[in-house]
């Protein structure tokens, strides 16, 4: 087990290049910046919206052909949304499919565009306007139910947290926990405390730079976890962006 490779897949939603020399001057995005390659200027794919984005990302091709090409579905004369979390809108193979059939352990935390996705550690995004009750019934449902339900039930201080952020706090907490139980060959985990404080606030607001500290924070919490135990040394972290705001 600890000589198998381990990815780690981190997702800063809505953290642009105009930040990065922010995140340098924080305690825990220059460990990853300086023992890695940092890539700068990236040009994101059309449309540049979170769930295409994250898409490409899982699949390696362009929303024209991963068919995510928006993050919603447009059904005129129909209320509500109907976002496109679900694995079946993918048109071709992705990342946790193919670990899957090579018999690897898939964790995903919120990723986008996961639901249903068979994995062991699903934890779906379920993103759109819609009352609490329908949209615990839906992560039930399109996730993995036993997974979700140990995670909310050890994790209850983050889950009955009221401060900012806290979603983010409950998704570090479960990553912690499986990586330093050795849970998963492959992690995709996806902090959205950023872009939910921008759209909030403001892109430029005092609440999006304490937001962007929060951040490194969790980023240190993940990196501690992913860089001790038994596969400290097979593990390869990749932190991305899916878009500016």
């Amino acid at each position: 087990m600890s000589d198998k490779p381990r990815l780690v897949l981190i997702s800063l939603d809505a953290v642009g290049d105009h930040e990065v020399d922010a995140l340098l001057s924080m305690p825990n995005f220059p460990r990853i910046a300086k023992r890695g390659t940092l890539m700068r200027k990236v040009d994101s794919l059309f449309i540049s919206n979170t769930y295409p984005i994250h898409a490409s990302i899982q699949t390696g091709v362009p929303a024209c052909k991963h068919g995510i090409v928006d993050n919603d579905i447009q059904l005129p004369g129909t209320k509500g949304e109907h976002w496109r979390f679900h694995v079946r809108h993918f048109e071709v193979p992705t990342l946790p499919s193919e670990a899957m059939k090579a018999d690897l352990s898939v964790c995903s935390l919120m990723f986008p565009v996961t639901g249903a996705s068979g994995a062991r550690y699903n934890f779906p995004e379920i993103a759109g306007k819609m009352s609490f009750l329908r949209r615990m019934f839906r992560t039930f449902r399109y996730g993995n139910k036993r997974f979700i339900f140990s995670s909310l039930f050890r994790h209850l201080r983050e889950v009955t947290a009221t401060g900012v952020g806290h979603g983010d706090e409950l998704v570090t907490s479960i990553s912690v926990r499986l990586l330093q139980k050795n849970k998963a060959d492959l992690f995709m985990i996806h902090l959205l405390d950023v872009d939910v404080t921008k759209h909030r606030h403001g892109a430029t607001s005092p609440e999006a730079a304490e937001a962007l500290r929060r951040l490194d924070t969790r980023i240190g919490t993940i990196l501690n976890a992913a860089w001790t135990g038994p596969r400290a040394a097979t593990t390869s972290v990749i932190i991305f962006s899916d878009h500016s705001c």
